[in-house]
């Protein structure tokens, strides 16, 4: 990782991946959507909060590796996070297995809201 120095925060080069080839991963509902989407934002990427694990660190984006668990809700996710970021640049990624279309990711990818 690249760390740039502003005049206002220090900016980190580097998107945090959530899931991964283990495991279950699911939104239980589009609240779960909304909630996970404002912690990733005010822990991570543009927001604010008083438990930020980097400190004044302010991420790229996000990647999500889902590779097991539900199709139902990722959509959701994505639009709320790409919803919080205003003017700024806010990556969000995703790593779809071979096939394609992806399993769990295919829906949010044919809509093209990935960078």
């Amino acid at each position: 990782m690249e760390i740039i120095k502003s005049k206002d925060e220090p900016l980190v080069k580097g998107l945090p991946s959530l899931g991964g080839g283990a495991g279950n991963y699911y939104l239980r509902n589009i609240i779960d959507a909304q909630n996970v989407a404002s912690y990733l934002w005010d822990n991570y990427l543009g927001g604010h909060s008083n438990s930020r694990p980097l400190g004044d660190v302010v991420l790229d984006g996000i990647d999500l590796g889902i590779e097991g668990g539900t199709t139902e809700h990722w959509v959701s996710l994505v639009m709320y996070i790409m919803g919080y970021r205003g003017g700024k640049k806010v990556y969000v990624t995703a790593a779809p297995q071979c096939p394609f279309l992806d399993a769990y990711l295919g829906t949010s990818l044919m809509m093209s809201l990935f960078d």
